[in-house]
Parts: C-alpha cells; sequence; structure tokens
C-alpha cells in the first residue's frame, strides 16, 4: 500500500507517525476533504474542487450519496480519478480472491 490515512486524518505535521510510515514502505499520507458524515449529497457537488479527495465509508447511507454524488460531479465536467491516478503512480496490483 502506497497510502495511509490516519485516524482522524490528523497527523499531517506528527514526525513520528512520518517516520513509523515510511520504516512500513508507506509513500503518501492521504487528506480527506472534510465532509461529515451529516453531510446531505445534495450539499456535496458544490463543495467539489479540482484535485480533492473525499472520503466515502462502507455504509448504506455513503453508498446512497455516491449514487448521487458521481454522476452529479461528471456532469458538472470532474474527472473521477483513482489515488493511483491522481499522482501519477501506477496502477495497484490486484489479486483475485479464490
Amino acid at each position: 500500500m502506497r497510502f495511509l490515512r490516519t485516524l482522524g486524518g490528523n497527523a499531517r505535521k506528527d514526525e513520528r507517525v512520518h517516520r513509523a510510515m515510511a520504516e512500513l514502505g508507506y509513500e503518501y499520507m492521504a487528506h480527506w476533504s472534510l465532509l461529515g458524515s451529516s453531510t446531505k449529497a445534495g450539499q456535496i457537488p458544490d463543495k467539489l474542487r479540482p484535485g480533492q479527495i473525499i472520503l466515502f465509508h462502507a455504509t448504506d447511507d455513503d453508498l446512497r450519496k455516491l449514487e448521487y454524488v458521481l454522476p452529479e460531479a461528471v456532469a458538472r465536467g470532474y474527472e473521477l480519478l483513482t489515488l493511483n491516478e491522481l499522482m501519477g503512480l501506477e496502477p495497484n496490483e490486484i489479486t483475485p480472491l479464490e
């Protein structure tokens, strides 16, 4: 894995965390845009900015938000990328589960 998001995303300036990440082989610390879980789906498209990373969780509520936000973002001219694409990196290796 190249990316790590620390708990709460709040270790941006913590040198201890940076050293530990480097020792474990992480290359980047990811910082997600702050949209709380209470943010309504209809509010998200107006908050989008180029290069922004928005964290969604694997919940039914966030799935419903994604079903609204993704088509709306594309309609507004945004291109949806993976973190690797955004950073100009090769795709992750994928291993199918047996």
